[in-house]
């Protein structure tokens, strides 16, 4: 039997027999350990698949902490039902007027997949109420065959070619605003639609 001795009287042979069992005792507490950790990260993976899905593509980088912190304070609250790739292009501020919005537009569109469907966020977009918006964000979230794709533009908004390539154009308010906050007004919007679509107690 492990742990104990085969001869009373030999004491090097009782101890080798003792080590032999803590090794095994400690091999079985890792396999059991790795065991735990490999079945834990399955089924991370499985959840992670059956999250929403969504990217965001945005021109410039946020400088500001007040935005930055407001966007993160609504993605942390996402983060048990949307994952969000966030995705960011360079500016281009050398160049002016419709130049600019074409060269920041062509860089989005590199980032925008084949299947995705495209909505675009412009002044002259479609206004939602926010239970409508949550009726129409949630076949894009369901629709397997690609993700849905928001896209906001830089300081002089988007291009001509990138709104007509776009299958929705949507407008969050028809009061103009910087694009740095339509990205925090997004995220709210998207919390809040997620809220109204699980029945939760967020939306008045």
């Amino acid at each position: 039997m492990p742990g104990r001795c085969i001869s009373a009287g030999n004491d090097w042979q009782c101890y080798i027999i003792a080590l032999d069992f803590i090794e095994n005792q400690s091999l079985d507490a890792n396999v059991k350990n790795r065991e735990k950790h490999s079945s834990a990260a399955v089924n991370l993976r499985k959840y992670r698949r059956n999250m929403y899905r969504l990217k965001i593509i945005s021109v410039g980088k946020l400088k500001k902490n007040y935005y930055l912190e407001a966007i993160a304070h609504y993605a942390k609250m996402l983060t048990p039902v949307l994952r969000i790739d966030v995705q960011n292009v360079k500016d281009c501020p050398q160049a002016e007027g419709a130049e600019r919005k074409r060269l920041e537009s062509l860089r989005i569109l590199e980032k925008v997949g084949p299947k995705d469907t495209l909505v675009a966020l412009h002044e002259a977009g479609k206004l939602f109420t926010s239970l409508d918006f949550a009726s129409f964000l949630r076949p894009l979230l369901e629709n397997p065959a690609g993700e849905c794709c928001f896209v906001i533009g830089g300081a002089l908004g988007l291009s001509p070619e990138l709104l007509a390539r776009s299958q929705v154009q949507l407008s969050l308010s028809p009061l103009t605003m910087p694009h740095e906050l339509a990205q925090v007004v997004l995220y709210e919007q998207l919390f809040r639609a997620t809220t109204i679509m699980a029945g939760r107690t967020y939306h008045y």
